[in-house]
């Protein structure tokens, strides 16, 4: 029998980097001239949003999403008593593009005292992040740290933050691995709706659609706000929800299921 190829997009060539020298748009002009020549050999794709359907020559061939895997094994174990000090944490790069400026800005706006503000990571928000310690106490910038201790503080968090906003039509075409470790975390996370990343996320964390600095900090507000009962409620249910939903048989299962697709036809 004929080979049969099903093709896994994770990115889309042309938002994978920042890079805007001619030597970059060369290298990415004959990139997309190569893989023009190749996309009519794919049978199936499996891809990370169902938006790249419109920038890729899917047309009739089947396709399926598959916006990450959650594997268990390497957890390291829940908390029993976390720390008395409450803080909103953020691991990451610390990439403008990535809202992480905004996050400090609407931060620094919250009148609560007792709440600390984390960020682990680096980028070229570093120098703003690092200007920002001095002006407000609360915010503290542990830099690069181990996964381990990053999945510690996670744990250990009140509320985990990605302020990736939906401005740029990059954030239709990816699906940021870091909502699937937040939310497996079993501590409440707060998101941006983003059109790459399915509906269903969205009943397991706290989201805004408004982006700017006032409306994230009117929701850090809210949210550490709320009761240290409904907000443990809320990260149970999103942990089961990955670990249920999101595991490596679940998702797996879906190319599985595309491949026997691509041969039945």
């Amino acid at each position: 029998p004929s080979t049969r190829i099903a093709l896994i997009v994770p990115d889309l060539p042309e938002y994978m980097s920042d890079d805007k020298s001619l030597v970059r748009k060369l290298a990415s002009y004959v990139n997309e001239s190569l893989l023009d020549r190749l996309y009519k050999y794919v049978d199936g794709y499996v891809l990370l949003s169902k938006y790249m359907c419109d920038r890729l020559p899917v047309g009739k061939k089947p396709w399926t999403v598959v916006e990450g895997v959650y594997d268990s094994v390497n957890e390291i174990e829940p908390l029993q008593h976390k720390t008395c000090v409450r803080y909103i944490l953020y691991t990451g790069t610390l990439a403008a593009r990535y809202g992480i400026q905004t996050l400090v800005k609407a931060f620094a706006g919250i009148s609560d005292p007792s709440v600390r503000l984390y960020i682990c990571g680096e980028g070229d928000s570093r120098p703003m992040i690092e200007e920002w310690t001095c002006k407000d106490s609360r915010i503290i910038y542990k830099g690069q740290v181990t996964r381990e201790e990053a999945l510690m503080l996670q744990k250990n968090a009140t509320l985990l933050v990605n302020p990736r906003t939906p401005e740029g039509d990059f954030t239709k075409y990816s699906f940021p691995s870091k909502n699937m470790e937040y939310l497996a975390s079993g501590v409440p996370t707060l998101l941006y709706r983003l059109p790459g990343i399915p509906e269903e996320y969205y009943e397991y964390c706290f989201n805004l659609s408004e982006t700017g600095v006032e409306a994230l900090r009117d929701m850090l507000e809210d949210v550490i706000a709320r009761s240290e009962e409904e907000l443990e409620q809320m990260g149970r249910k999103a942990r089961q929800f990955i670990l249920n939903d999101k595991n490596p048989q679940k998702q797996v299962k879906k190319i599985i299921d595309l491949i026997s697709v691509i041969h039945e036809s």
